[in-house]
């Protein structure tokens, strides 16, 4: 259905990243790459053209989402959902910087993700087409 949607997912806990791929899988998008760290995230990103990235903002390893989010930008136009935890204004105005399409805080509600996959879509399409509303 979606077969030209790639998503990719940053997230260090395994249990966030498989409920996150089971409910991205739900929309009929079957490109999902998940790994737990920046550095994963720039390799397959070196390797595969990425649609949307999730990413968490507390990456471990030094590397923060923001940062991974410029340049995943940069590099594939990605756009950006970020899942959060910390909501404090420091960590928003961070994130906000980047123009993410979406800021989830976790634990994040599927109707929540759903959509902001969906508005990723749209974007991604340049807003061309609504079908990803359906």
């Amino acid at each position: 259905m979606n077969s030209k949607v790639t998503v990719l997912i940053v997230e260090h806990n395994p249990l966030v990243a498989l409920d996150l791929t089971e409910m991205i899988e739900e929309m009929g998008i079957t490109r999902i790459f998940t790994v737990a760290n920046a550095i994963e995230a720039r390799k397959v990103a070196d390797k595969q053209y990425i649609s949307i990235a999730l990413l968490d903002v507390n990456l471990r390893g030094g590397e923060d989402g923001a940062l991974l989010a410029r340049h995943l930008t940069n590099r594939t136009n990605a756009k950006i959902i970020y899942l959060i935890t910390d909501s404090r204004i420091a960590a928003l105005k961070r994130v906000k910087e980047t123009n993410p399409i979406s800021i989830l805080k976790k634990p994040f509600v599927d109707e929540d993700l759903t959509n902001a996959l969906k508005l990723a879509m749209v974007f991604n399409s340049g807003g061309k087409s609504n079908s990803y509303l359906d």
